[in-house]
């Protein structure tokens, strides 16, 4: 003897929706690193080497090879949300002594506009929670 089946029509198949791309984190990861390696490079070349200069030239190594490396680390197994956190740090610090010092115009503009972008990068991957 054999088991009837029953053939239901009325089961409804619901289908997970496809998540969307995210866009925004990495549009922010690459822009956060062109505005810290900008900085480097800036802080290379274009600094004048006077004893002001220099030191301007060693702060804003500093933060841009801070920058760097804390945006390397998020593309490792690692928490997220301190190196975000660290990049907005370098951003922050590097357009605040953009604003604050007493520097030529060309490194006040550079400080200033690489800080900015990086600080944008920064809210571009912060804007996806979920990621950090």
């Amino acid at each position: 003897m054999t088991t009837p089946v029953r053939h239901t029509d009325d089961a409804v198949h619901t289908e997970a929706p496809a998540a969307p791309l995210p866009v925004a984190a990495p549009l922010g990861w690459w822009l956060a690193m062109a505005g810290a390696v900008g900085l480097l490079l800036s802080s290379w070349m274009g600094y004048p080497t006077d004893a002001d200069g220099m030191w301007a030239s060693y702060r804003a190594t500093i933060f841009g090879t801070l920058g760097v490396l804390a945006l390397l680390a998020l593309k490792v197994d690692l928490p997220r949300l301190p190196f975000v956190a660290l990049t907005g740090l370098a951003g922050l610090a590097s357009l605040a002594w953009g604003l604050i010092g007493e520097d030529p115009t060309f490194i006040v503009v550079t400080e200033v506009a690489a800080g900015a972008v990086i600080l944008a990068g920064v809210a571009l991957i912060a804007s996806s929670l979920k990621d950090l």
